[in-house]
C-alpha cells in the first residue's frame, strides 16, 4: 500500500484519536486497553496498530511497536496542537504512566517515562530513576533526556531526589564530550552531597542509595579520597542491611554502587576491597539486564586496571578479554573501557611491548576520567622503561602540584610513591627512592616491607642502597603466595644481585635456576629479558631460557585440545595474513569480538603480538584445522 493510501484511513477519525496516535512515542498492548476503556479508540483503531504499513516493531524488549516515521510526521501536523492538552488528555497521560512504570520491557520504559513527563506524573520519574539509574540511557535515550530536561524549580523542591537526574539528564549533555560529562557527574555528586544530611529512613533502599554513593563520588572529585572510602563503607552495609528488607535494592542500583566503591578504594590503594566490591558489582550487573550492561563491561574493565595495579598480568588479561567481548550504549564507551586501556598500557610498560588499541594512553591523558591518576602512572611507567626516568619524575611532580592546587584527582598516595621510587631507582638516586616508600608508608600507616604495593619497591631500593636482600624482600621471600608472581621473581632477582655483589656465585647461581623455572614455567619470557633490563640484575635472556625450556619439562599454557574451535579458526585466518576486519566479515561478527578472540589466543600460547603467534603455531602446529 502506498503512503498516501494508509494515510487515508485517518480521514475518518477524531482530532482526540490521531492526537494519541501521533505523540505516543511507542504502542503497547496497555495503551491499546488504555484507550479503548476512554471510548478513544475502536476495535478498527486497535487492528491498527498491527498493520505493517503504519508500524513497526520496536526496538528491545516489551510488547512496543512505533509509527513508521513518514507517518509520524503527517500525524504531528494533522492532530498535534501543543497547547491544546486538556485535563482529560493528562489525565489519560498519567494512567497510561502509572501502568506502564511496572511492567519492565524497554517498550513500556520509554512509554512510562513519555506520559509521566506529559502528565507531570513526577513520582513516577522518581521511581524510574532511582530503580533503573544510568540503564534509562540504554532504555530510553532520547526519551530519557527529555523527561528529565528542564524540570521546575518547583519540582526540584518537593523531589529533592530528582536534582541528581536534572543534571545527569540535562538535554546538552546528550551530545556532551568527556570533560563537560565529568562536569556534569560533579555537579549532581555534588547535589547528592547536600542531600546526605536529610532522614534517608523514610527513602525507598534505590534512592538512599544513590544518594549517599552520589555524595562518596563528590568526595572523590574533590580529592578527598579518604572521606569517600569511609562513605564507601556505609555504602556497602546500606546494600547489606536494605537488601534484608521486602523492598530491597534493585540489582542494577546495587551494581552500580559496588562499582563505585570498588573505584573509591582503588584511589586509596585499598586494593583487596577494590577487587571485592568491584567482582560483585560485576555479579550483580550482569543479573541487571539492559539496565546493567554499561556495569558489567566498565566491572570487568576496571578489575583489569585492579589486577594490572596490583601486580597480576594474567588476572588483568582475562579480565581485559571480558570486557573487549561486551556491548554496552554508545554514550558509556570511553569512560567504561578507559580503566582497561590503563591496565594494558600499565602492562606494556612493565613488558616493554605495545599493543594494538583503537586508543592510546596519550589519549586518555586529557580525557578528565577519575581514573585519571592511573592514567599518570602508566605514562610515567612508560617513561621509565623507556629510559626517560627523569621525564617521568618531572610529570609526577608536574601532577603532584596541580593536585595541591586542586586542579586536578589526586594521585593515590601509595601508587605515586611506588612510581617516583621507580623514577627514582632508575636516575640512581636510591636514597632517595628508598625515603619516598618509607615515608608513604609512614603516612599510610602500613608496613613497607609487608604492604602488596610497597614490598618490591621497598626491596628494591634497599638492595640497591647496599643493604640485603634478606632484610629488604624477607615478606616477598618467606611468604610468595600472598604476592604478585612478577613481584617474587623480581624479589629473587634482586637475591642474586645481593648474593653477586658479595662473591657468592654458587648462591646466585642456584637461585637463577629458581628464577630460570620460574619463568619457564610461566612463560614469562618479557619478565626475564625487561626486568633485568630495567634493574641491571641479570644477563639472562628470552633465548637462552628457551635453551632451558627444551631441557626441563614443564606444563604447556595452551595445546590444540584448550583452543576453543572458533579460536583455531581465527589461527587459520592469521596464516593468511588477514586484517582483524577481514576475519571478522568472514566470521560473520564484530571486529572488537575478534580483537577479543586474539588476546584469549595470545594469553594462551604465552606470546603477546601476531608474530609471536605465528611463530608458537609454527612450533606447535597448530597452523591448520
Amino acid at each position: 500500500m502506498t503512503l498516501s493510501g494508509a494515510l487515508s484511513r485517518f480521514d475518518s477519525i477524531d482530532h482526540v484519536a490521531g492526537y494519541w496516535l501521533a505523540v505516543s512515542p511507542v504502542f503497547t498492548l496497555t495503551h491499546v486497553e488504555v484507550l479503548a476503556a476512554a471510548g478513544i479508540w475502536g476495535d478498527e483503531q486497535q487492528r491498527w496498530v498491527g498493520t505493517d504499513e503504519l508500524f513497526e516493531p520496536a526496538d528491545g524488549t516489551g510488547s512496543g511497536r512505533v509509527l513508521r516515521a513518514e507517518v509520524r510526521a503527517e500525524l504531528m501536523q494533522r492532530f498535534v496542537d501543543p497547547l491544546a492538552v486538556d485535563a482529560r488528555t493528562r489525565a489519560i497521560h498519567h494512567d497510561l504512566a502509572l501502568r506502564l512504570a511496572d511492567d519492565g520491557g524497554d517498550s513500556e520504559i520509554i512509554s512510562a517515562l513519555f506520559h509521566a513527563r506529559r502528565s507531570e506524573a513526577w513520582p513516577v520519574l522518581v521511581d524510574l530513576w532511582g530503580r533503573h539509574g544510568l540503564g534509562l540511557i540504554a532504555r530510553a535515550d532520547a526519551v530519557a533526556f527529555d523527561a528529565y530536561s528542564r524540570l521546575p524549580l518547583s519540582v526540584l523542591e518537593a523531589y529533592p531526589f530528582l536534582t541528581m537526574a536534572s543534571v545527569i539528564f540535562d538535554r546538552a549533555v546528550h551530545e556532551a564530550d568527556g570533560p563537560a560529562r565529568r562536569a556534569v557527574i560533579e555537579a549532581a555528586s555534588a547535589r547528592a552531597a547536600g542531600l546526605l544530611s536529610s532522614d534517608l529512613s523514610e527513602w525507598s533502599a534505590n534512592a538512599a542509595l544513590n544518594v549517599i554513593v552520589g555524595a562518596m563520588i563528590s568526595e572523590r572529585t574533590r580529592g578527598r579520597t579518604d572521606r569517600a572510602a569511609q562513605i564507601a563503607e556505609r555504602v556497602e552495609v546500606e546494600i547489606a542491611e536494605r537488601g534484608r528488607s521486602a523492598a530491597g535494592v534493585d540489582a542494577p542500583i546495587a551494581a552500580w554502587s559496588h562499582l563505585q566503591c570498588g573505584l573509591t578504594y582503588l584511589l586509596v590503594s585499598r586494593i583487596d576491597r577494590a577487587r571485592l566490591s568491584t567482582a560483585a558489582a560485576h555479579r550483580a550487573a550482569r543479573l541487571a539486564g539492559i539496565d546493567g550492561e554499561h556495569i558489567v563491561v566498565n566491572a570487568a574493565s576496571q578489575l583489569a586496571l585492579i589486577e594490572a595495579v596490583g601486580g597480576s598480568p594474567a588476572e588483568a588479561e582475562r579480565w581485559m578479554a571480558d570486557a573487549a567481548g561486551r556491548r554496552c550504549h554508545p554514550w558509556f564507551d570511553l569512560p567504561v573501557r578507559a580503566p582497561a586501556l590503563v591496565a594494558l598500557a600499565l602492562l606494556d610498560a612493565e613488558r616493554m611491548t605495545t599493543s594494538p588499541s583503537s586508543v592510546s594512553i596519550d589519549d586518555l591523558a586529557g580525557a578528565e576520567l577519575e581514573i585519571w591518576p592511573f592514567v599518570q602512572l602508566a605514562l610515567a611507567r612508560r617513561r621509565i622503561r623507556r629510559g626517560a626516568p627523569i621525564v617521568a619524575l618531572s610529570e609526577l611532580d608536574a601532577a603532584v602540584a596541580r593536585q595541591a592546587m586542586g586542579e586536578q584527582a589526586a594521585v593515590p598516595p601509595l601508587a605515586l610513591a611506588v612510581a617516583r621510587s621507580e623514577a627514582l631507582v632508575a636516575l640512581g638516586r636510591h636514597v632517595q627512592a628508598l625515603q619516598t616508600i618509607v615515608r608513604a608508608a609512614a603516612r599510610a600507616g602500613v608496613d613497607a616491607a609487608s604492604h602488596t604495593l610497597l614490598s618490591l619497591p621497598y626491596a628494591r631500593a634497599q638492595v640497591y642502597r647496599g643493604g640485603t636482600t634478606r632484610d629488604a624482600a624477607a615478606a616477598i621471600l618467606t611468604q610468595p603466595e600472598g604476592f604478585p608472581l612478577v613481584d617474587q621473581v623480581e624479589a629473587q632477582i634482586l637475591t642474586m644481585r645481593t648474593a653477586l655483589a658479595a662473591g657468592d656465585h654458587a648462591e646466585a647461581e642456584r637461585v637463577g635456576r629458581e628464577v630460570d623455572l620460574v619463568i619457564v614455567r610461566n612463560r614469562l619470557w618479557w619478565l626475564s629479558a625487561n626486568v633485568p633490563l630495567a634493574i641491571g640484575a641479570s644477563e639472562r635472556d628470552p633465548e637462552s631460557l628457551r635453551a632451558v625450556a627444551a631441557a626441563v619439562p614443564y606444563p604447556q599454557p595452551a595445546s590444540p585440545d584448550t583452543l576453543s574451535k572458533r579460536e583455531r579458526v581465527v589461527l587459520a585466518r592469521l596464516v593468511e595474513s588477514a586484517s582483524i576486519e577481514e576475519i571478522a566479515r568472514a566470521l560473520v561478527v564484530s571486529p572488537n569480538t575478534v580483537k577479543s578472540q586474539l588476546r584469549s589466543i595470545y594469553r594462551k600460547l604465552g606470546v603477546n603480538s601476531r608474530d609471536g603467534a605465528l611463530a608458537e603455531m609454527q612450533r606447535r602446529g597448530l597452523g591448520h584445522g
